[in-house]
């Protein structure tokens, strides 16, 4: 395959979305409502315990009742359990910010920079890639892109 044919795959976002992900990605400061919303409790490896604002939730997928929730802190990608629904999980997102695709995913709609339909992956804040199994259709992930 053609290196430039791939690059062309590729959905990216409007001028407006990328700047407001690279001023949150960037931004020491938070909105009122990013510092008023709530703390999440998820679990990391088998004895720990992580807390994390909606905010920093890039991706959710679901997989055996479990949900697996990626977040970014540090310039990294963690990913983090939860033993819910997806549907209570959504319950307690703020709705404008979330968008469930499919049954399985749950994405960021503010941290969103690109993805990739042929080789199933979701770019968020322009620097990490996350990688999701079940088939998605162009034409969402297009109407995503809009």
């Amino acid at each position: 395959m053609d290196l430039q044919l791939c690059f062309q795959d590729i959905l990216r976002f409007d001028e407006d979305q990328k700047q407001s992900v690279s001023g949150h990605a960037s931004s020491p400061t938070q909105t009122r409502d990013e510092k008023n919303s709530p703390l999440l409790r998820f679990l990391a490896g088998s004895r720990q315990v992580a807390f994390a604002r909606s905010n920093d939730i890039l991706f959710v997928e679901i997989q055996d009742h479990l949900l697996l929730v990626h977040l970014a802190a540090n310039a990294k990608v963690f990913v983090v359990t939860r033993h819910q629904s997806l549907k209570d999980f959504c319950s307690i997102l703020p709705a404008n910010s979330f968008l469930q695709l499919k049954r399985f995913y749950l994405i960021n709609t503010g941290r969103i920079t690109g993805a990739h339909p042929d080789e199933q992956w979701f770019e968020f804040d322009f620097k990490f890639r996350i990688s999701y199994k079940h088939y998605i259709s162009p034409v969402l992930l297009q109407h995503l892109a809009q």
